[in-house]
């Protein structure tokens, strides 16, 4: 096969990725995928290098999560692709789109023990939404690679969001450039599904014919903000508290560690269920119906209904509807509800502790930028602070792993807008790596360094052990000074001791390039007082 030939059809591969609207390429370094990479130079694809491909992964997906478009994924042949898995499983699960191409051996070597040679069909499994094998180079198949490109970017896209893996083979040699095939892609853009008319005509009777409707919304990609203000003008309508995660882009009016004080005889629940236990618990065997874009958001399999098509129609099309009807009581119990979980946050909040940081760090988010959320025990307490960032909130709520936030932060950053991640201390030291990513937009890590794990306090386990085992075992009490890790990647670093300073050190981050790491060190034992005071839950 000639150089050329090969080269060629790498730059029609790469010309067909641009074509499709992908914008992005995330690459990290190897041999095999050398004529892609070089292909790629002589395109419009802006090129992130990052050089651990797990770290790489996290990166892409937060350039997902922040345009809503599939980022182009690339590594060598062997172990590289293996990295990725964890935010493909993320992906897949939070319905993220990403385009993964994995450069791989020729077939001829495949099961010779040729060396950096392994299987990569359907190397994701039933995690990816579709698997393509191009095969290796042939001028006869160039069309067919534009085919391809043009269906695997639909498929990221429709009809569930998701990863898609493209598995392309090189032979040696490697090196050369050639123009592409010239040709234009397929353009194919995905279809706007809305719900049935008589899904909604049921739905708006219920609600119509509810006495104590209760709307809540769990984790939601950051398009959902654009549903805010529809949800707010229905819940008014229905008079009806809404309880809604930070993580839902929604601005809810009520935590979920006092949802038990009330009593719905109907619920509304907008894409997933908010995260906190209680409020699983609470819902479990409640009559309610669940608005949804895609999937089967219905954990506890007790969901009246589902209705599915754009949630922001489907609002539409409800506030058409006329709700009126004498709710004065159950208003009076909403209110009650409310004061309830505002007395009990200001006892919560009388040290600086874990609650006061969260808030502090919430009302820090960048208007014109994103606020990512750890996940454990972060998520619970941003959740709990009563302060809605105006920033959009991005998060890792698919699959809930505390990988990857450092570089997904990173990748959000790199759409070009500033970005403050907050995280715990045990996400930090799992994803320390994730400070290698590159990016010159201002970006903010604040991790809180409570010494541990201190989610697990609030599970059965930790009155089950005694304190040495829990320690070691749950808790990995670590003593790291993350001074250190900001040193050795060249970040700025600030340690915050109140929230004047806290405050003070996000901001002299947002006002410089690149990273900055703020740590803030509170007492392990404080985040079990704010529990108590709060309504402690099992999570």
């Amino acid at each position: 096969m000639p150089a050329d030939t090969q080269a060629r059809w790498a730059a029609t591969l790469m010309h067909g990725f641009a074509s499709a609207g992908v914008k992005h390429l995330v690459l990290s370094p190897g041999s095999r995928s050398t004529p892609f990479v070089l292909a790629a130079l002589e395109s419009t694809l802006q090129i992130h290098d990052v050089i651990d491909e797990r770290a790489a992964a996290f990166f892409a997906l937060g350039l997902a999560r922040a345009t809503g478009l599939p980022p182009l994924l690339l590594c060598t042949s062997g172990t590289a692709a293996g990295h990725y898995l964890p935010a493909v499983m993320e992906a897949s699960a939070s319905h993220v789109p990403l385009l993964v191409l994995t450069a791989d051996r020729p077939f001829e070597l495949h099961g010779s023990g040729a060396n950096q040679t392994i299987d990569q069909q359907r190397l994701f499994g039933v995690h990816a939404r579709s698997f393509v094998e191009l095969g290796a180079a042939d001028e006869g198949s160039l069309r067919g690679v534009l085919r391809h490109v043009a269906q695997a970017t639909l498929t990221t896209q429709w009809p569930a969001p998701g990863p898609v893996q493209i598995n392309a083979r090189a032979r040696k040699p490697l090196e050369g450039t050639a123009a592409p095939l010239d040709a234009a892609i397929t353009r194919v853009d995905a279809p706007r599904v809305s719900a049935s008319p008589e899904a909604v005509a049921r739905l708006r009777d219920a609600l119509a014919a509810s006495e104590r409707p209760l709307v809540v919304a769990g984790p939601a990609p950051a398009s959902q903000r654009d549903a805010n203000a529809r949800v707010h003008q229905l819940c008014a309508k229905l008079d009806a508290p809404l309880v809604a995660d930070i993580t839902s882009q929604l601005e809810g009016d009520l935590c979920g560690s006092v949802v038990s004080l009330l009593d719905p005889d109907l619920v509304l629940q907008i894409g997933r269920a908010p995260i906190a236990a209680s409020v699983e618990r609470f819902l479990a065997g409640r009559p309610r119906i669940v608005l949804t874009r895609h999937g089967w958001p219905d954990p506890s399999s007790d969901a009246e209904a589902i209705v599915l098509g754009e949630v922001v129609d489907t609002l539409d099309a409800l506030l058409g509807g006329p709700f009126e009807r004498d709710r004065a009581d159950w208003r009076v119990e909403a209110d009650g509800a409310r004061a309830e979980a505002g007395k009990r946050r200001t006892l919560a909040l009388q040290e600086f502790g874990p609650l006061a940081v969260a808030r502090t760090v919430v009302g820090s988010a960048p208007a014109d930028g994103f606020f990512c959320v750890g996940n454990s025990l972060v998520a619970r307490l941003v959740d709990r602070v009563g302060v809605h960032p105006s920033a959009r909130v991005l998060h890792q709520r698919g699959v809930s792993g505390i990988d990857g936030l450092v570089a997904g932060a990173a990748g959000a950053a790199a759409s070009g807008h500033p970005t403050l991640l907050f995280l715990g201390d045990v996400s930090l030291l799992h994803d320390i790596g994730g400070l290698a990513c590159p990016g010159e937009t201002p970006r903010v890590v604040v991790v809180l360094n409570d010494d541990g794990g201190r989610i697990f306090e609030r599970l059965p386990i930790h009155g089950t052990l005694d304190d040495a085992q829990f320690e070691a075992h749950f808790a990995t009490r670590h003593g790291r000074d993350f001074s250190h890790a900001a040193a050795l990647y060249g970040h700025a670093y600030a340690r915050a001791e109140d929230e004047a300073g806290l405050r003070a050190a996000i901001a002299a981050g947002f006002a410089r390039s690149g990273c900055t790491l703020v740590e803030v060190r509170v007492r392990a034992a404080r985040g079990r007082e704010e529990e108590r005071i709060l309504g402690g839950e099992a999570r």
